[in-house]
């Protein structure tokens, strides 16, 4: 029998539209959590950048890959260079020189990542990971 198939809450990288979602090279809207509804980045702060990407599906608390993770293509990301900027933002341990960026008051992830070598040092939030308001 087949595992009952669970409702994905996120969105797709394919429903970018910079006309829609960028405004002068940074977010047109507030950035917020897919599942608490939390800020994650405020309209204005992070920059749009296009880094092609595989991240692991996102879990949500409690949950966990068994064995290798799942990953899903992406390219769209805000962009900040500096960690305060975010309204809240957790990490997870380093995996190889990626740090994986999830939510901090549901601890949905990942919803981005940071290269620990990138220099400066850049946090990259999914547009397929989060919503705007």
């Amino acid at each position: 029998t087949m595992a009952e198939a669970t409702v994905n809450p996120f969105g797709s990288d394919d429903t970018f539209d910079e006309s829609v979602h960028v405004d002068g090279g940074k977010a047109a809207k507030r950035i917020r959590c897919v599942i608490c509804n939390s800020s994650i980045l405020g309209k204005g702060v992070p920059e749009y950048k296009s880094i092609p990407i595989a991240l692991p599906t996102a879990l949500q608390r409690g949950e966990s890959h068994d064995g290798e993770p799942v990953t899903e293509d992406m390219q769209h990301f805000w962009q900040v260079t500096d960690m305060f900027a975010f309204d809240n933002v957790g990490f997870t341990k380093a995996v190889g020189n990626l740090k994986y960026l999830s939510c901090a008051d549901c601890e949905v992830g990942p919803i981005g990542f940071h290269d620990t070598t990138s220099e400066p040092k850049t946090y990259n939030i999914a547009h397929a990971r989060i919503k705007y308001e």
